[in-house]
């Protein structure tokens, strides 16, 4: 992996496997029945860990959440490729289909920081959403959210 045309340390391009929180589960089929699936969504060069906080909450009330890497962080184990097959529409989707898999059957909803504010408005079929200092300009309105930002978030 690359920036800027440079090759990342090694220690950027690895994953590691973090603690879960008490009540937080990682095994298929342990949700109960119609569970919330939930997408978390890191921002601009940020990681899948980023919002661990929320996602262990979330998934300790019950909810079935998924965080991943997005085309431009840091510590994806992917290369992007350039025909939308990892486009943050492609990677949302099939986060949202493992949370099926897992479980979360029930409504679905996104919490989003910055770039990923706008991953999480924009997300279809959502029941509710999290958009924290970040706001896109277009997003569904149908849905209620909930948005946390500053006047200098954009």
């Amino acid at each position: 992996k690359t920036m800027l045309g440079l090759p990342l340390p090694d220690g950027l391009a690895k994953s590691w496997d973090l603690p879960a929180a008490a009540g937080v589960v990682d095994a298929k089929g342990a949700a109960p029945a119609g569970a919330p699936a939930v997408l978390l969504a890191h921002g601009f060069l940020g990681s899948r860990f980023d919002l661990a906080p929320f996602g262990e909450a979330l998934a300790a009330a019950g909810a079935v959440v998924v965080s991943p890497d997005f085309n431009e962080a840091l510590t994806a184990s992917f290369a992007p490729d350039a025909d939308g097959g990892t486009s943050r529409d492609a990677i949302a989707a099939a986060a949202l289909e493992l949370a099926r898999e897992r479980g979360g059957t029930g409504p679905v909803g996104a919490l989003g920081h910055s770039m990923g504010a706008g991953t999480a408005m924009q997300l279809p079929g959502c029941s509710a959403r999290v958009a924290i200092a970040g706001f896109p300009q277009r997003f569904d309105a149908a849905a209620p959210f909930l948005a946390i930002a500053s006047e200098n978030d954009g």
